[in-house]
C-alpha cells in the first residue's frame, strides 16, 4: 500500500502537468487567427513548455523505478533501475522479461505483459536520460512548441531524440499516463496472481463500456468455476 500512494502522487503530478499543459494548447488554438494581416504570422505559444514536459519525464521514470518495488516485495528481488523494464536492444529481452522467463515461463501472461511494455517504457526512460544528458547516448531531446507552416496551418507542439522521427507531443503524454495506469494494475495483479495458493480465483479486465464512469475500475476479481470441484467431481 505505500508503495502505490507514491506511484499515486507521482502519476498525479504527471497528470497535472499534462493538465496545465492542455489547457495552454486549448487557449492558443482558439486565440490563433490565421485569416489575419497576410504580412503578419502570430505563432502561438505555451510558456515554460520544456520545464513542464521535464519535469513529467522525471516522475514517469520514477514511477517506473518505484514500481520495481512491487516484485522486489512480493518475490525478494532487488530490482532498482526503471532500465530494468527495457533492452537496449530493438528485439532484446528486458531484465525483467528475462527474470520472469526463467521464474515462470516465456508464455506466462506476466512475461507477455512485460514484453508488450519493452517498447513505451524504453522511449519513455529514454527521453529522460537524453534531458539528463544531452548527447549521451540517448541523445538529446528536442522540444518544438508551436510552429505555423508558410500556408498558415497551425502545426502542434511535438518532441523527438536526435535519431527518431518527431511525434505529436500531447498525443504521446496522454499515451504514457494511460500506460503507467494500466501496467502499474497489472503488475500488481500478476504478483498477487503467481502468490496465491488458491487456483479457482482469477482477475479479469471489465470491459471499457461496462465499467462505472464516476469510479471506472477497470480490473475485477473472479471465480474460475472451470476449476472449481463440485461434489460429484
Amino acid at each position: 500500500m505505500t508503495v502505490y500512494f507514491g506511484l499515486t502522487e507521482r502519476w498525479l503530478r504527471c497528470h497535472e502537468i499534462v493538465e496545465r499543459l492542455t489547457g495552454q494548447l486549448r487557449t492558443a488554438i482558439t486565440e490563433f487567427r490565421p485569416d489575419g494581416d497576410p504580412r503578419v504570422i502570430t505563432v502561438p505559444h505555451i510558456g515554460g513548455l520544456r520545464g513542464e514536459v521535464e519535469n513529467f519525464l522525471y516522475e514517469a521514470k520514477n514511477y517506473l523505478r518505484d514500481l520495481l518495488n512491487i516484485v522486489n516485495i512480493f518475490f525478494n528481488e532487488k530490482f532498482d533501475e526503471a532500465s530494468a523494464f527495457y533492452s537496449t536492444k530493438e528485439h532484446g529481452k528486458s531484465g525483467l522479461v528475462r527474470w520472469a522467463t526463467g521464474k515462470f515461463s516465456a508464455t506466462d501472461p506476466f512475461t507477455t505483459m512485460l514484453i508488450s511494455e519493452q517498447e513505451w517504457t524504453r522511449e519513455l526512460i529514454r527521453k529522460r536520460n537524453a534531458v539528463e544528458h544531452p548527447r549521451g547516448k540517448s541523445g538529446t531531446l528536442h522540444i518544438d512548441n508551436f510552429t505555423v507552416t508558410p500556408t498558415r496551418d497551425l502545426v502542434l507542439p511535438h518532441w523527438k531524440r536526435d535519431q527518431n522521427e518527431p511525434t505529436g507531443l500531447f498525443n504521446d503524454l496522454t499515451m504514457y499516463l494511460d500506460n503507467m495506469l494500466t501496467v502499474g494494475e497489472d503488475m500488481l495483479a500478476s504478483c498477487i496472481h503467481h502468490q496465491l495458493q488458491h487456483e479457482v480465483i482469477q482477475f479479469v479486465e471489465i470491459p471499457v463500456e461496462d465499467r462505472n464512469v464516476e469510479c471506472p475500475v477497470r480490473i475485477t476479481v473472479q471465480l474460475d468455476h472451470s476449476k472449481i470441484r463440485t461434489p460429484d467431481s
